[in-house]
């Protein structure tokens, strides 16, 4: 039992009915079995099976058992077989127009199966497709699905047709009607561009010019995998070859997948192509008073009117052959063979003779295959050329990019290209230098799929490649797709797969993996890994992830497909929920570790797993999830899908213990977005009164009354309420929410009363403590510098912020460089250079905006204005402040008053007094217990009073801020305050 991609034939005679009603059951009988026979000989001929019969209609398959990647033209051809045969059988009494034939084809994805009572069988939409299509055709006509279109669209040409209603499907489906076949003798040209092997075409325009210098014949083997380029470059030596001196004749010629046992491929087009010339053809006349032409003639023509074989042997054949390219190699002569992979031994016979035979005729022979065509067969190593072999491997990366980006610039302006650089890395990524791969991932996309459907192509080609496999090495892939993209010899062993090098470097050989390193391989490319799995059916899957599962490596993988495919094949499965929940502890696991290291889009990936694993999870984990997606978008800067994820939970679960959590985490966002007045505290406090054990909840309860204390400008409380939340964590033993708070109360220790020597120990303890986790000791560093510069140290604020700024340029930590930004405005605001502390808190207020918290970047603008007053009170800093005057609604307390403060030295630089704004400032003043705040808005009143001449007022004020500053030890702002006043 395995999944395949199937193309389904449905054929039925038109107007069965109406003739079984006119003829006696007798020539009925007979004129059906003839039907039979045409449709049963067209299906065997082309490598299908029937696979039952319907009364007059017939049911075909190809790929069930043995998949081609022409599976799909192979049904077509049958299809067009049958009608043109049947159209010609004579029945009495029918219909002047004869007996005709309606079609459907479908193409897709099916469970084949094979028991001893019912043989081959097919499972899946595709059987009912390919019946309604066929119901839906008129006489002679041949409709076809959109998968079968992408399968058969450089072979044959077809007409689109208006969606069909067909039975059984909600949506109107698009549908194709097939016209005629290509010309199979033309080459099928991609439209792929050419990139690199340039090194590759020399080469064979290098033996050409050797072949015409010496007279003496060349013979190549270009061998590479599928797609992979091989005809694209011949093409394009061949361009080069036309262009040198003396000209080549070339002859060329394709060898048919679908060609019939017997058949000598390409060698009908070539002695086509050698006789048109008049002079080769007067020539071959000659010899052997015509029998060259004749026996070539019978070549053309190889069965008689009854069937039975006629005509010359291979020997005889190649005699023919070998004496007419004699004649036309009085000139150089070029002989492509294409897709040799497909020729018959017989011909791969006369190929090896004719290169052994024609060594002293100047002849450049080609032979193009993939790399499981090693060689041709033995010949005489002292009688012929030395074949040369050139292997065609995968573009490297730059090409490869050039490559993708140039097929999707095809009708798109550059800007939406480059808008789509993600999307062309991981098409350059997933087809690993394979350019019909990139091509047809491209016209997915451009279909309107996503990158993860691999395109039908793709599957056939991968399909055929894999049933050419010995039983070992498929054994070693499927168990490898399972294993995931890459996989060690360790790992196939513990599934108990006989993973011998041999096996290993024979897939290496045929570019199915490709070793990483010593022991551990990966799968060449993403859609072969995703075709290989896609072929095992879901219960050996779900077996083999299972057992995985209970290995150390990847648990979190194998689980959570394990839930899905068992909620697929069993969704009352007593171990579901189980099973879920053991998915979503590994899944969150793995998307904490990610969240802690800030690997953002992978903790982004793993939690949105985890939150899509079924329902099973407990609800506690439930919450985590939900709430540890939301962190990590929010640290993204993506505020709206912070909101999504646990909103999400909300409106599933809303009564929940999840949903609590979960409203409290948006709890969290909106006081962060400056929405405050949307969270109710109070109603959060009474849901959790009857839920003391659900401590993550009460831990970000405790962190939101830290924010809203912080908006406030009790900055004591806020520190209380950290470490309340800190107590918490370390209660649940949970290190992300304990390493999360520490950094806080490092981040609000800044503004509180305690005084500074002890809030830069404890800065030093959890530094140490996060020495080797950056991306958490940045805003310690920050925290730390700040701290530093108020006490007079700035040498020593400049080196934390330097350390700072270079793990935020390493990790390219997007929020933690406005947060360092900041810092460097707040010690430039110190140290009294306001020029460079207003440039700092702009850039750090736009980082701010861009990630949608609004109130911080308000307060953070409020700082940059205050020093532009600072340094130069023009005319902007008054239209700035005026303008943050009219958004003081939106603003935390700390940025209300620093734009007060600098409103009411904007008004004393216009020679008015400040009264009303002072009175402002020290009636907001009441409400923060922040000493520097206070010690900084009193110091720039003390200033606009003394500018507005009032000595005394101004004296007071500076009093005021020089004792504010020494509560808390900031020497440095404290130090001259009076003579500045």
């Amino acid at each position: 039992m395995s999944r395949r991609l199937v193309a389904v034939l449905f054929i039925d005679l038109v107007g069965w009915t109406s003739l079984a009603e006119r003829l006696d059951a007798e020539p009925l009988q007979q004129f059906l079995e003839r039907y039979y026979d045409i449709c049963v000989t067209a299906v065997d001929r082309h490598g299908g099976i029937v696979e039952k019969f319907i009364g007059d209609a017939i049911m075909a398959v190809f790929g069930a058992e043995w998949s081609g990647e022409d599976d799909g033209l192979r049904a077509l051809r049958a299809a067009l077989q049958t009608r043109s045969e049947v159209s010609r059988l004579a029945v009495s009494g029918l219909d002047p127009a004869g007996p005709g034939v309606h079609c459907g084809i479908a193409a897709g994805e099916a469970l084949v199966t094979r028991s001893a009572h019912a043989g081959v069988r097919i499972v899946g939409d595709v059987v009912n497709l390919a019946a309604r299509l066929q119901s839906a055709a008129q006489r002679d006509e041949i409709l076809l699905n959109e998968v079968m279109v992408r399968l058969v669209r450089s072979h044959a040409v077809v007409a689109p047709m208006p969606p069909m209603k067909l039975k059984g499907k909600r949506e109107p489906v698009p549908v194709w009607r097939a016209v005629e076949l290509a010309d199979a003798s033309a080459p099928v040209r991609t439209g792929v561009p050419f990139v690199d092997r340039e090194a590759e075409r020399t080469g064979l325009v290098e033996a050409y010019r050797a072949v015409t210098s010496t007279g003496r014949a060349q013979a190549l083997m270009v061998l590479g995998p599928p797609g992979i380029g091989k005809t694209g470059l011949v093409h394009e030596a061949v361009e080069r070859l036309l262009g040198e001196t003396p000209t080549p004749l070339l002859i060329s010629g394709a060898c048919q997948s679908f060609a019939a046992t017997g058949s000598y491929g390409p060698l009908g087009q070539m002695l086509d192509a050698l006789l048109s010339h008049a002079d080769v053809a007067r020539q071959a006349a000659t010899i052997r008073g015509g029998r060259v032409l004749e026996v070539l003639a019978q070549l053309r023509t190889p069965t008689t009117a009854d069937g039975e074989a006629s005509g010359p042997g291979t020997e005889e054949i190649s005699w023919a052959v070998r004496e007419l390219l004699a004649c036309a190699a009085t000139d150089p002569l070029a002989l492509v063979w294409e897709d040799l992979q497909w020729a018959e031994p017989a011909l791969l016979g006369i190929i090896a003779d004719l290169a052994d035979r024609l060594l002293d005729h100047p002849v450049l022979m080609i032979c193009v295959a993939r790399q499981e065509l090693r060689e041709l067969p033995p010949r005489n190593p002292n009688d012929g050329p030395d074949w040369q072999t050139v292997h065609i491997g995968p573009l490297g990366r730059p090409h490869t990019l050039d490559l993708v980006g140039s097929l999707m610039a095809r009708g798109q302006p550059a800007e939406v290209v480059a808008h789509d650089m993600d999307v062309v890395d991981r098409i350059v990524d997933d087809c690993a230098g394979n350019p019909l791969f990139a091509e047809l991932m491209v016209e997915t996309l451009a279909l309107g799929y996503s990158l993860g459907d691999v395109p039908p192509s793709i599957t056939a080609l991968v399909g055929a490649m894999v049933d050419r496999l010995p039983p070992a090495a498929t054994r070693v892939l499927e168990v490898a797709s399972v294993i995931g993209t890459t996989f060690t010899r360790e790992q196939l062993a513990t599934m108990a797969v006989e993973s011998a090098e041999g096996v290993l470097d024979d897939l290496v050989r045929r570019n199915l993996i490709a070793c990483a390193r010593p022991g551990e391989y990966r799968f060449a490319q993403q859609p072969v890994h995703d075709v290989v799995y896609g072929r095992l059916d879901k219960r050996q899957r779900l077996d083999w992830h299972r057992e995985l599962a209970r290995q150390p490596v990847n648990r979190a993988f194998h689980l959570e497909a394990a839930v899905h495919l068992l909620r697929v094949l069993a969704p009352d499965d007593p171990e579901l929920p189980e099973l879920a929940q053991r998915a979503t502890s590994a899944l969150l696991s793995d998307g904490t570790t990610a969240l802690r290291r800030r690997n953002l889009p992978a903790a982004i990936g793993l939690l949105r797993r985890a939150q899509d694993v079924p329902p099973g999870a407990n609800e506690a984990a439930h919450a985590l999830v939900a709430v540890r997606l939301s962190d990590a978008l929010l640290l993204g800067g993506d505020l709206a899908g912070a909101r999504a994820a646990v909103e999400r939970v909300i409106e599933e679960s809303p009564g929940s213990r999840a949903g609590v959590a979960c409203r409290i985490q948006l709890g969290l966002l909106a006081v962060r977005s400056g929405q405050d007045g949307e969270v109710s505290v109070a109603e959060l406090t009474e849901d959790l009164r009857h839920e003391e054990a659900d401590q993550l909840s009460w831990c970000r309860l405790d962190q939101l009354h830290m924010l809203r204390y912080l908006a406030q400008g009790r900055f004591l409380a806020a520190e209380q309420s950290a470490r309340a939340a800190l107590r918490r964590a370390e209660e649940m033993n949970d290190g992300y929410e304990r390493d999360r708070l520490l950094a806080a109360l490092c981040e609000v220790g800044q503004w509180s009363p305690t005084p500074i020597p002890q809030k830069l120990a404890f800065c030093g303890e959890v530094a140490t403590r996060f020495a080797g986790d950056r991306c958490l000791l940045v805003p310690v560093l920050v925290a730390q510098a700040r701290l530093l510069a108020l006490a007079g140290r700035l040498d020593a604020a400049a080196e934390a912020l330097a350390q700072a700024h270079q793990s935020v340029m390493d990790l390219r930590l997007t929020m933690a460089a406005v947060l360092v930004e900041q810092g460097y405005g707040a010690v430039a605001a110190v140290a009294g250079e306001h020029e460079r502390a207003e440039r700092h808190y702009r850039s750090a207020a736009q980082g701010l905006e861009d990630a949608g918290h609004r109130p911080a970047a308000l307060a953070v603008r409020a700082l940059a204005v205050r020093e532009r007053v600072r340094w130069r009170c023009d005319d902007r800093a008054v239209v700035e402040i005026g303008a943050l005057r009219d958004q003081a609604a939106a603003m935390d307390l700390h940025g209300r008053l620093v734009a007060a403060a600098a409103a009411a030295r904007v008004v004393a630089e216009s020679g008015q007094p400040p009264d009303d704004e002072a009175d402002e400032v020290l009636r907001l003043l009441a409400r923060t217990d922040d000493p520097c705040l206070r010690g900084d808005v009193l110091t720039d009143l003390a200033l606009a009073h003394r500018r507005a001449g009032d000595g005394d007022r101004a004296r007071r004020m500076a009093q005021a801020a020089a004792d504010s500053y020494a509560a808390v030890g900031a020497s440095l702002p404290g130090s001259g305050i009076r003579e500045r006043s």
